[in-house]
């Protein structure tokens, strides 16, 4: 497959280059809670950014990335994305 290069103009170069690096620097899933709802305990010394067990599966998860969980959790067949967008943390789902 070709990708052919953007036309000069098109693209501010530094402001791409600054963007990817805040991308880049994002904790990850392991590092920081992705789930902004999150309620199950931790023995760290910082519980609520505790990540030990964070990922797609937990079953937490439709809930814990939800902004009314009792009310709309995310359906299950879209959780997967949902925690990966929220992992990114440049895009928080609702």
């Amino acid at each position: 497959m070709h990708v052919p290069q953007p036309k000069t103009g098109f693209l501010d170069q530094a402001s791409a280059i600054q963007e990817l690096e805040q991308l880049i620097a994002q904790p990850s899933a392991s590092e920081l809670r992705p789930c902004p709802n999150c309620k199950i305990p931790c023995d760290s010394n910082i519980p609520m950014q505790c990540a030990v067990n964070c990922d797609a599966d937990c079953t937490n998860a439709p809930q814990a990335l939800s902004n009314d969980p009792e009310k709309h959790p995310i359906e299950q067949h879209v959780v997967k994305i949902v925690f990966e967008l929220s992992t990114l943390r440049l895009v928080q789902p609702s």
